[in-house]
């Protein structure tokens, strides 16, 4: 009887001391205790760090094979796209952060506010000066800054330049083009605007008109823009070029200047 009195205790403290030391394995090398970030712009290493804050001490290999981390990153931080993680031994994990891409600039009096493509306002600018981005991407001039006030920019007006961004970058991909829509108005049915002004080359305005038949006029636009650009005959006339109207239908209207 005392004999098995006497390995029962010891399998208990076998037991204690083998718990023991395991939990001083998964603390001292396997718990969380460093995140490394890298590929983030718009959302700051502090906010990721704080996203991550609930996970402090867990195991790292399990939150990186999991994705229970990145998971939880992306769900947080609307401007993170995806996130990737790697396992760095003994006690951290390496973020690679994939972040939404700007879609266009509203330019305001508020300064310029880059926005993705699904409505997420990516960063805020005092001047226009502090942004760097892709040279080909569009700018919304002359918008209220009430519309795009909050973390995401109102969904009606997000709703209504989806289709005509689209259209306009099918024609005109790479270039950095800047938009007006004149008579912008808001309602509970919805927003329209009245007329659309496409802007090229900084100071040679394109009136399409409204948003009907979008597609059709640009084609014409864009077969008299490289006629212009390729015909010998024609060599400068696109310097000279004041504005081009495609108000009328079926027509390329232009306005030239000495």
């Amino acid at each position: 009887m005392r004999k098995w009195r006497a390995l029962i205790i010891a399998s208990i403290l076998l037991v204690l001391v083998v718990g023991g030391s395991l939990m001083a394995i998964y603390r001292l090398t396997l718990g969380l205790q460093t995140v490394a970030i890298q590929g983030n712009r718009f959302v700051t290493q502090d906010e990721i760090r704080r996203a991550a804050g609930s996970f402090q001490g867990k195991n790292a290999v399990i939150l990186s094979v999991s994705g229970r981390l990145n998971r939880r990153i992306s769900q947080v931080l609307p401007k993170v796209q995806t996130v990737s993680s790697d396992y760095k031994w003994p006690h951290a994990i390496q973020l690679t952060v994939v972040e939404k891409k700007p879609w266009i600039v509203f330019s305001s009096d508020v300064g310029p506010v880059i926005v993705a493509a699904d409505g997420t306002v990516l960063e805020r600018r005092k001047s226009s000066d502090e942004t760097v981005l892709p040279s080909d991407i569009m700018t919304v001039r002359s918008v209220n800054p009430v519309y795009f006030a909050d973390k995401a920019i109102n969904p009606y007006l997000l709703n209504a330049l989806t289709p005509v961004f689209s259209v306009v970058r099918e024609y005109f991909p790479d270039q950095a083009l800047q938009l007006e829509l004149k008579g912008l108005v808001m309602s509970p049915a919805g927003c329209s605007f009245d007329e659309l002004i496409i802007v090229k080359d900084d100071d040679v305005p394109v009136y399409v008109g409204s948003g009907a038949h979008v597609a059709t006029k640009l084609s014409a636009l864009r077969q008299f823009l490289w006629y212009v650009g390729m015909d010998d005959a024609n060599e400068g006339v696109h310097r000279k070029i004041r504005y081009i109207d495609l108000r009328v239908d079926g027509k390329v209207l232009v306005g030239y200047g000495t």
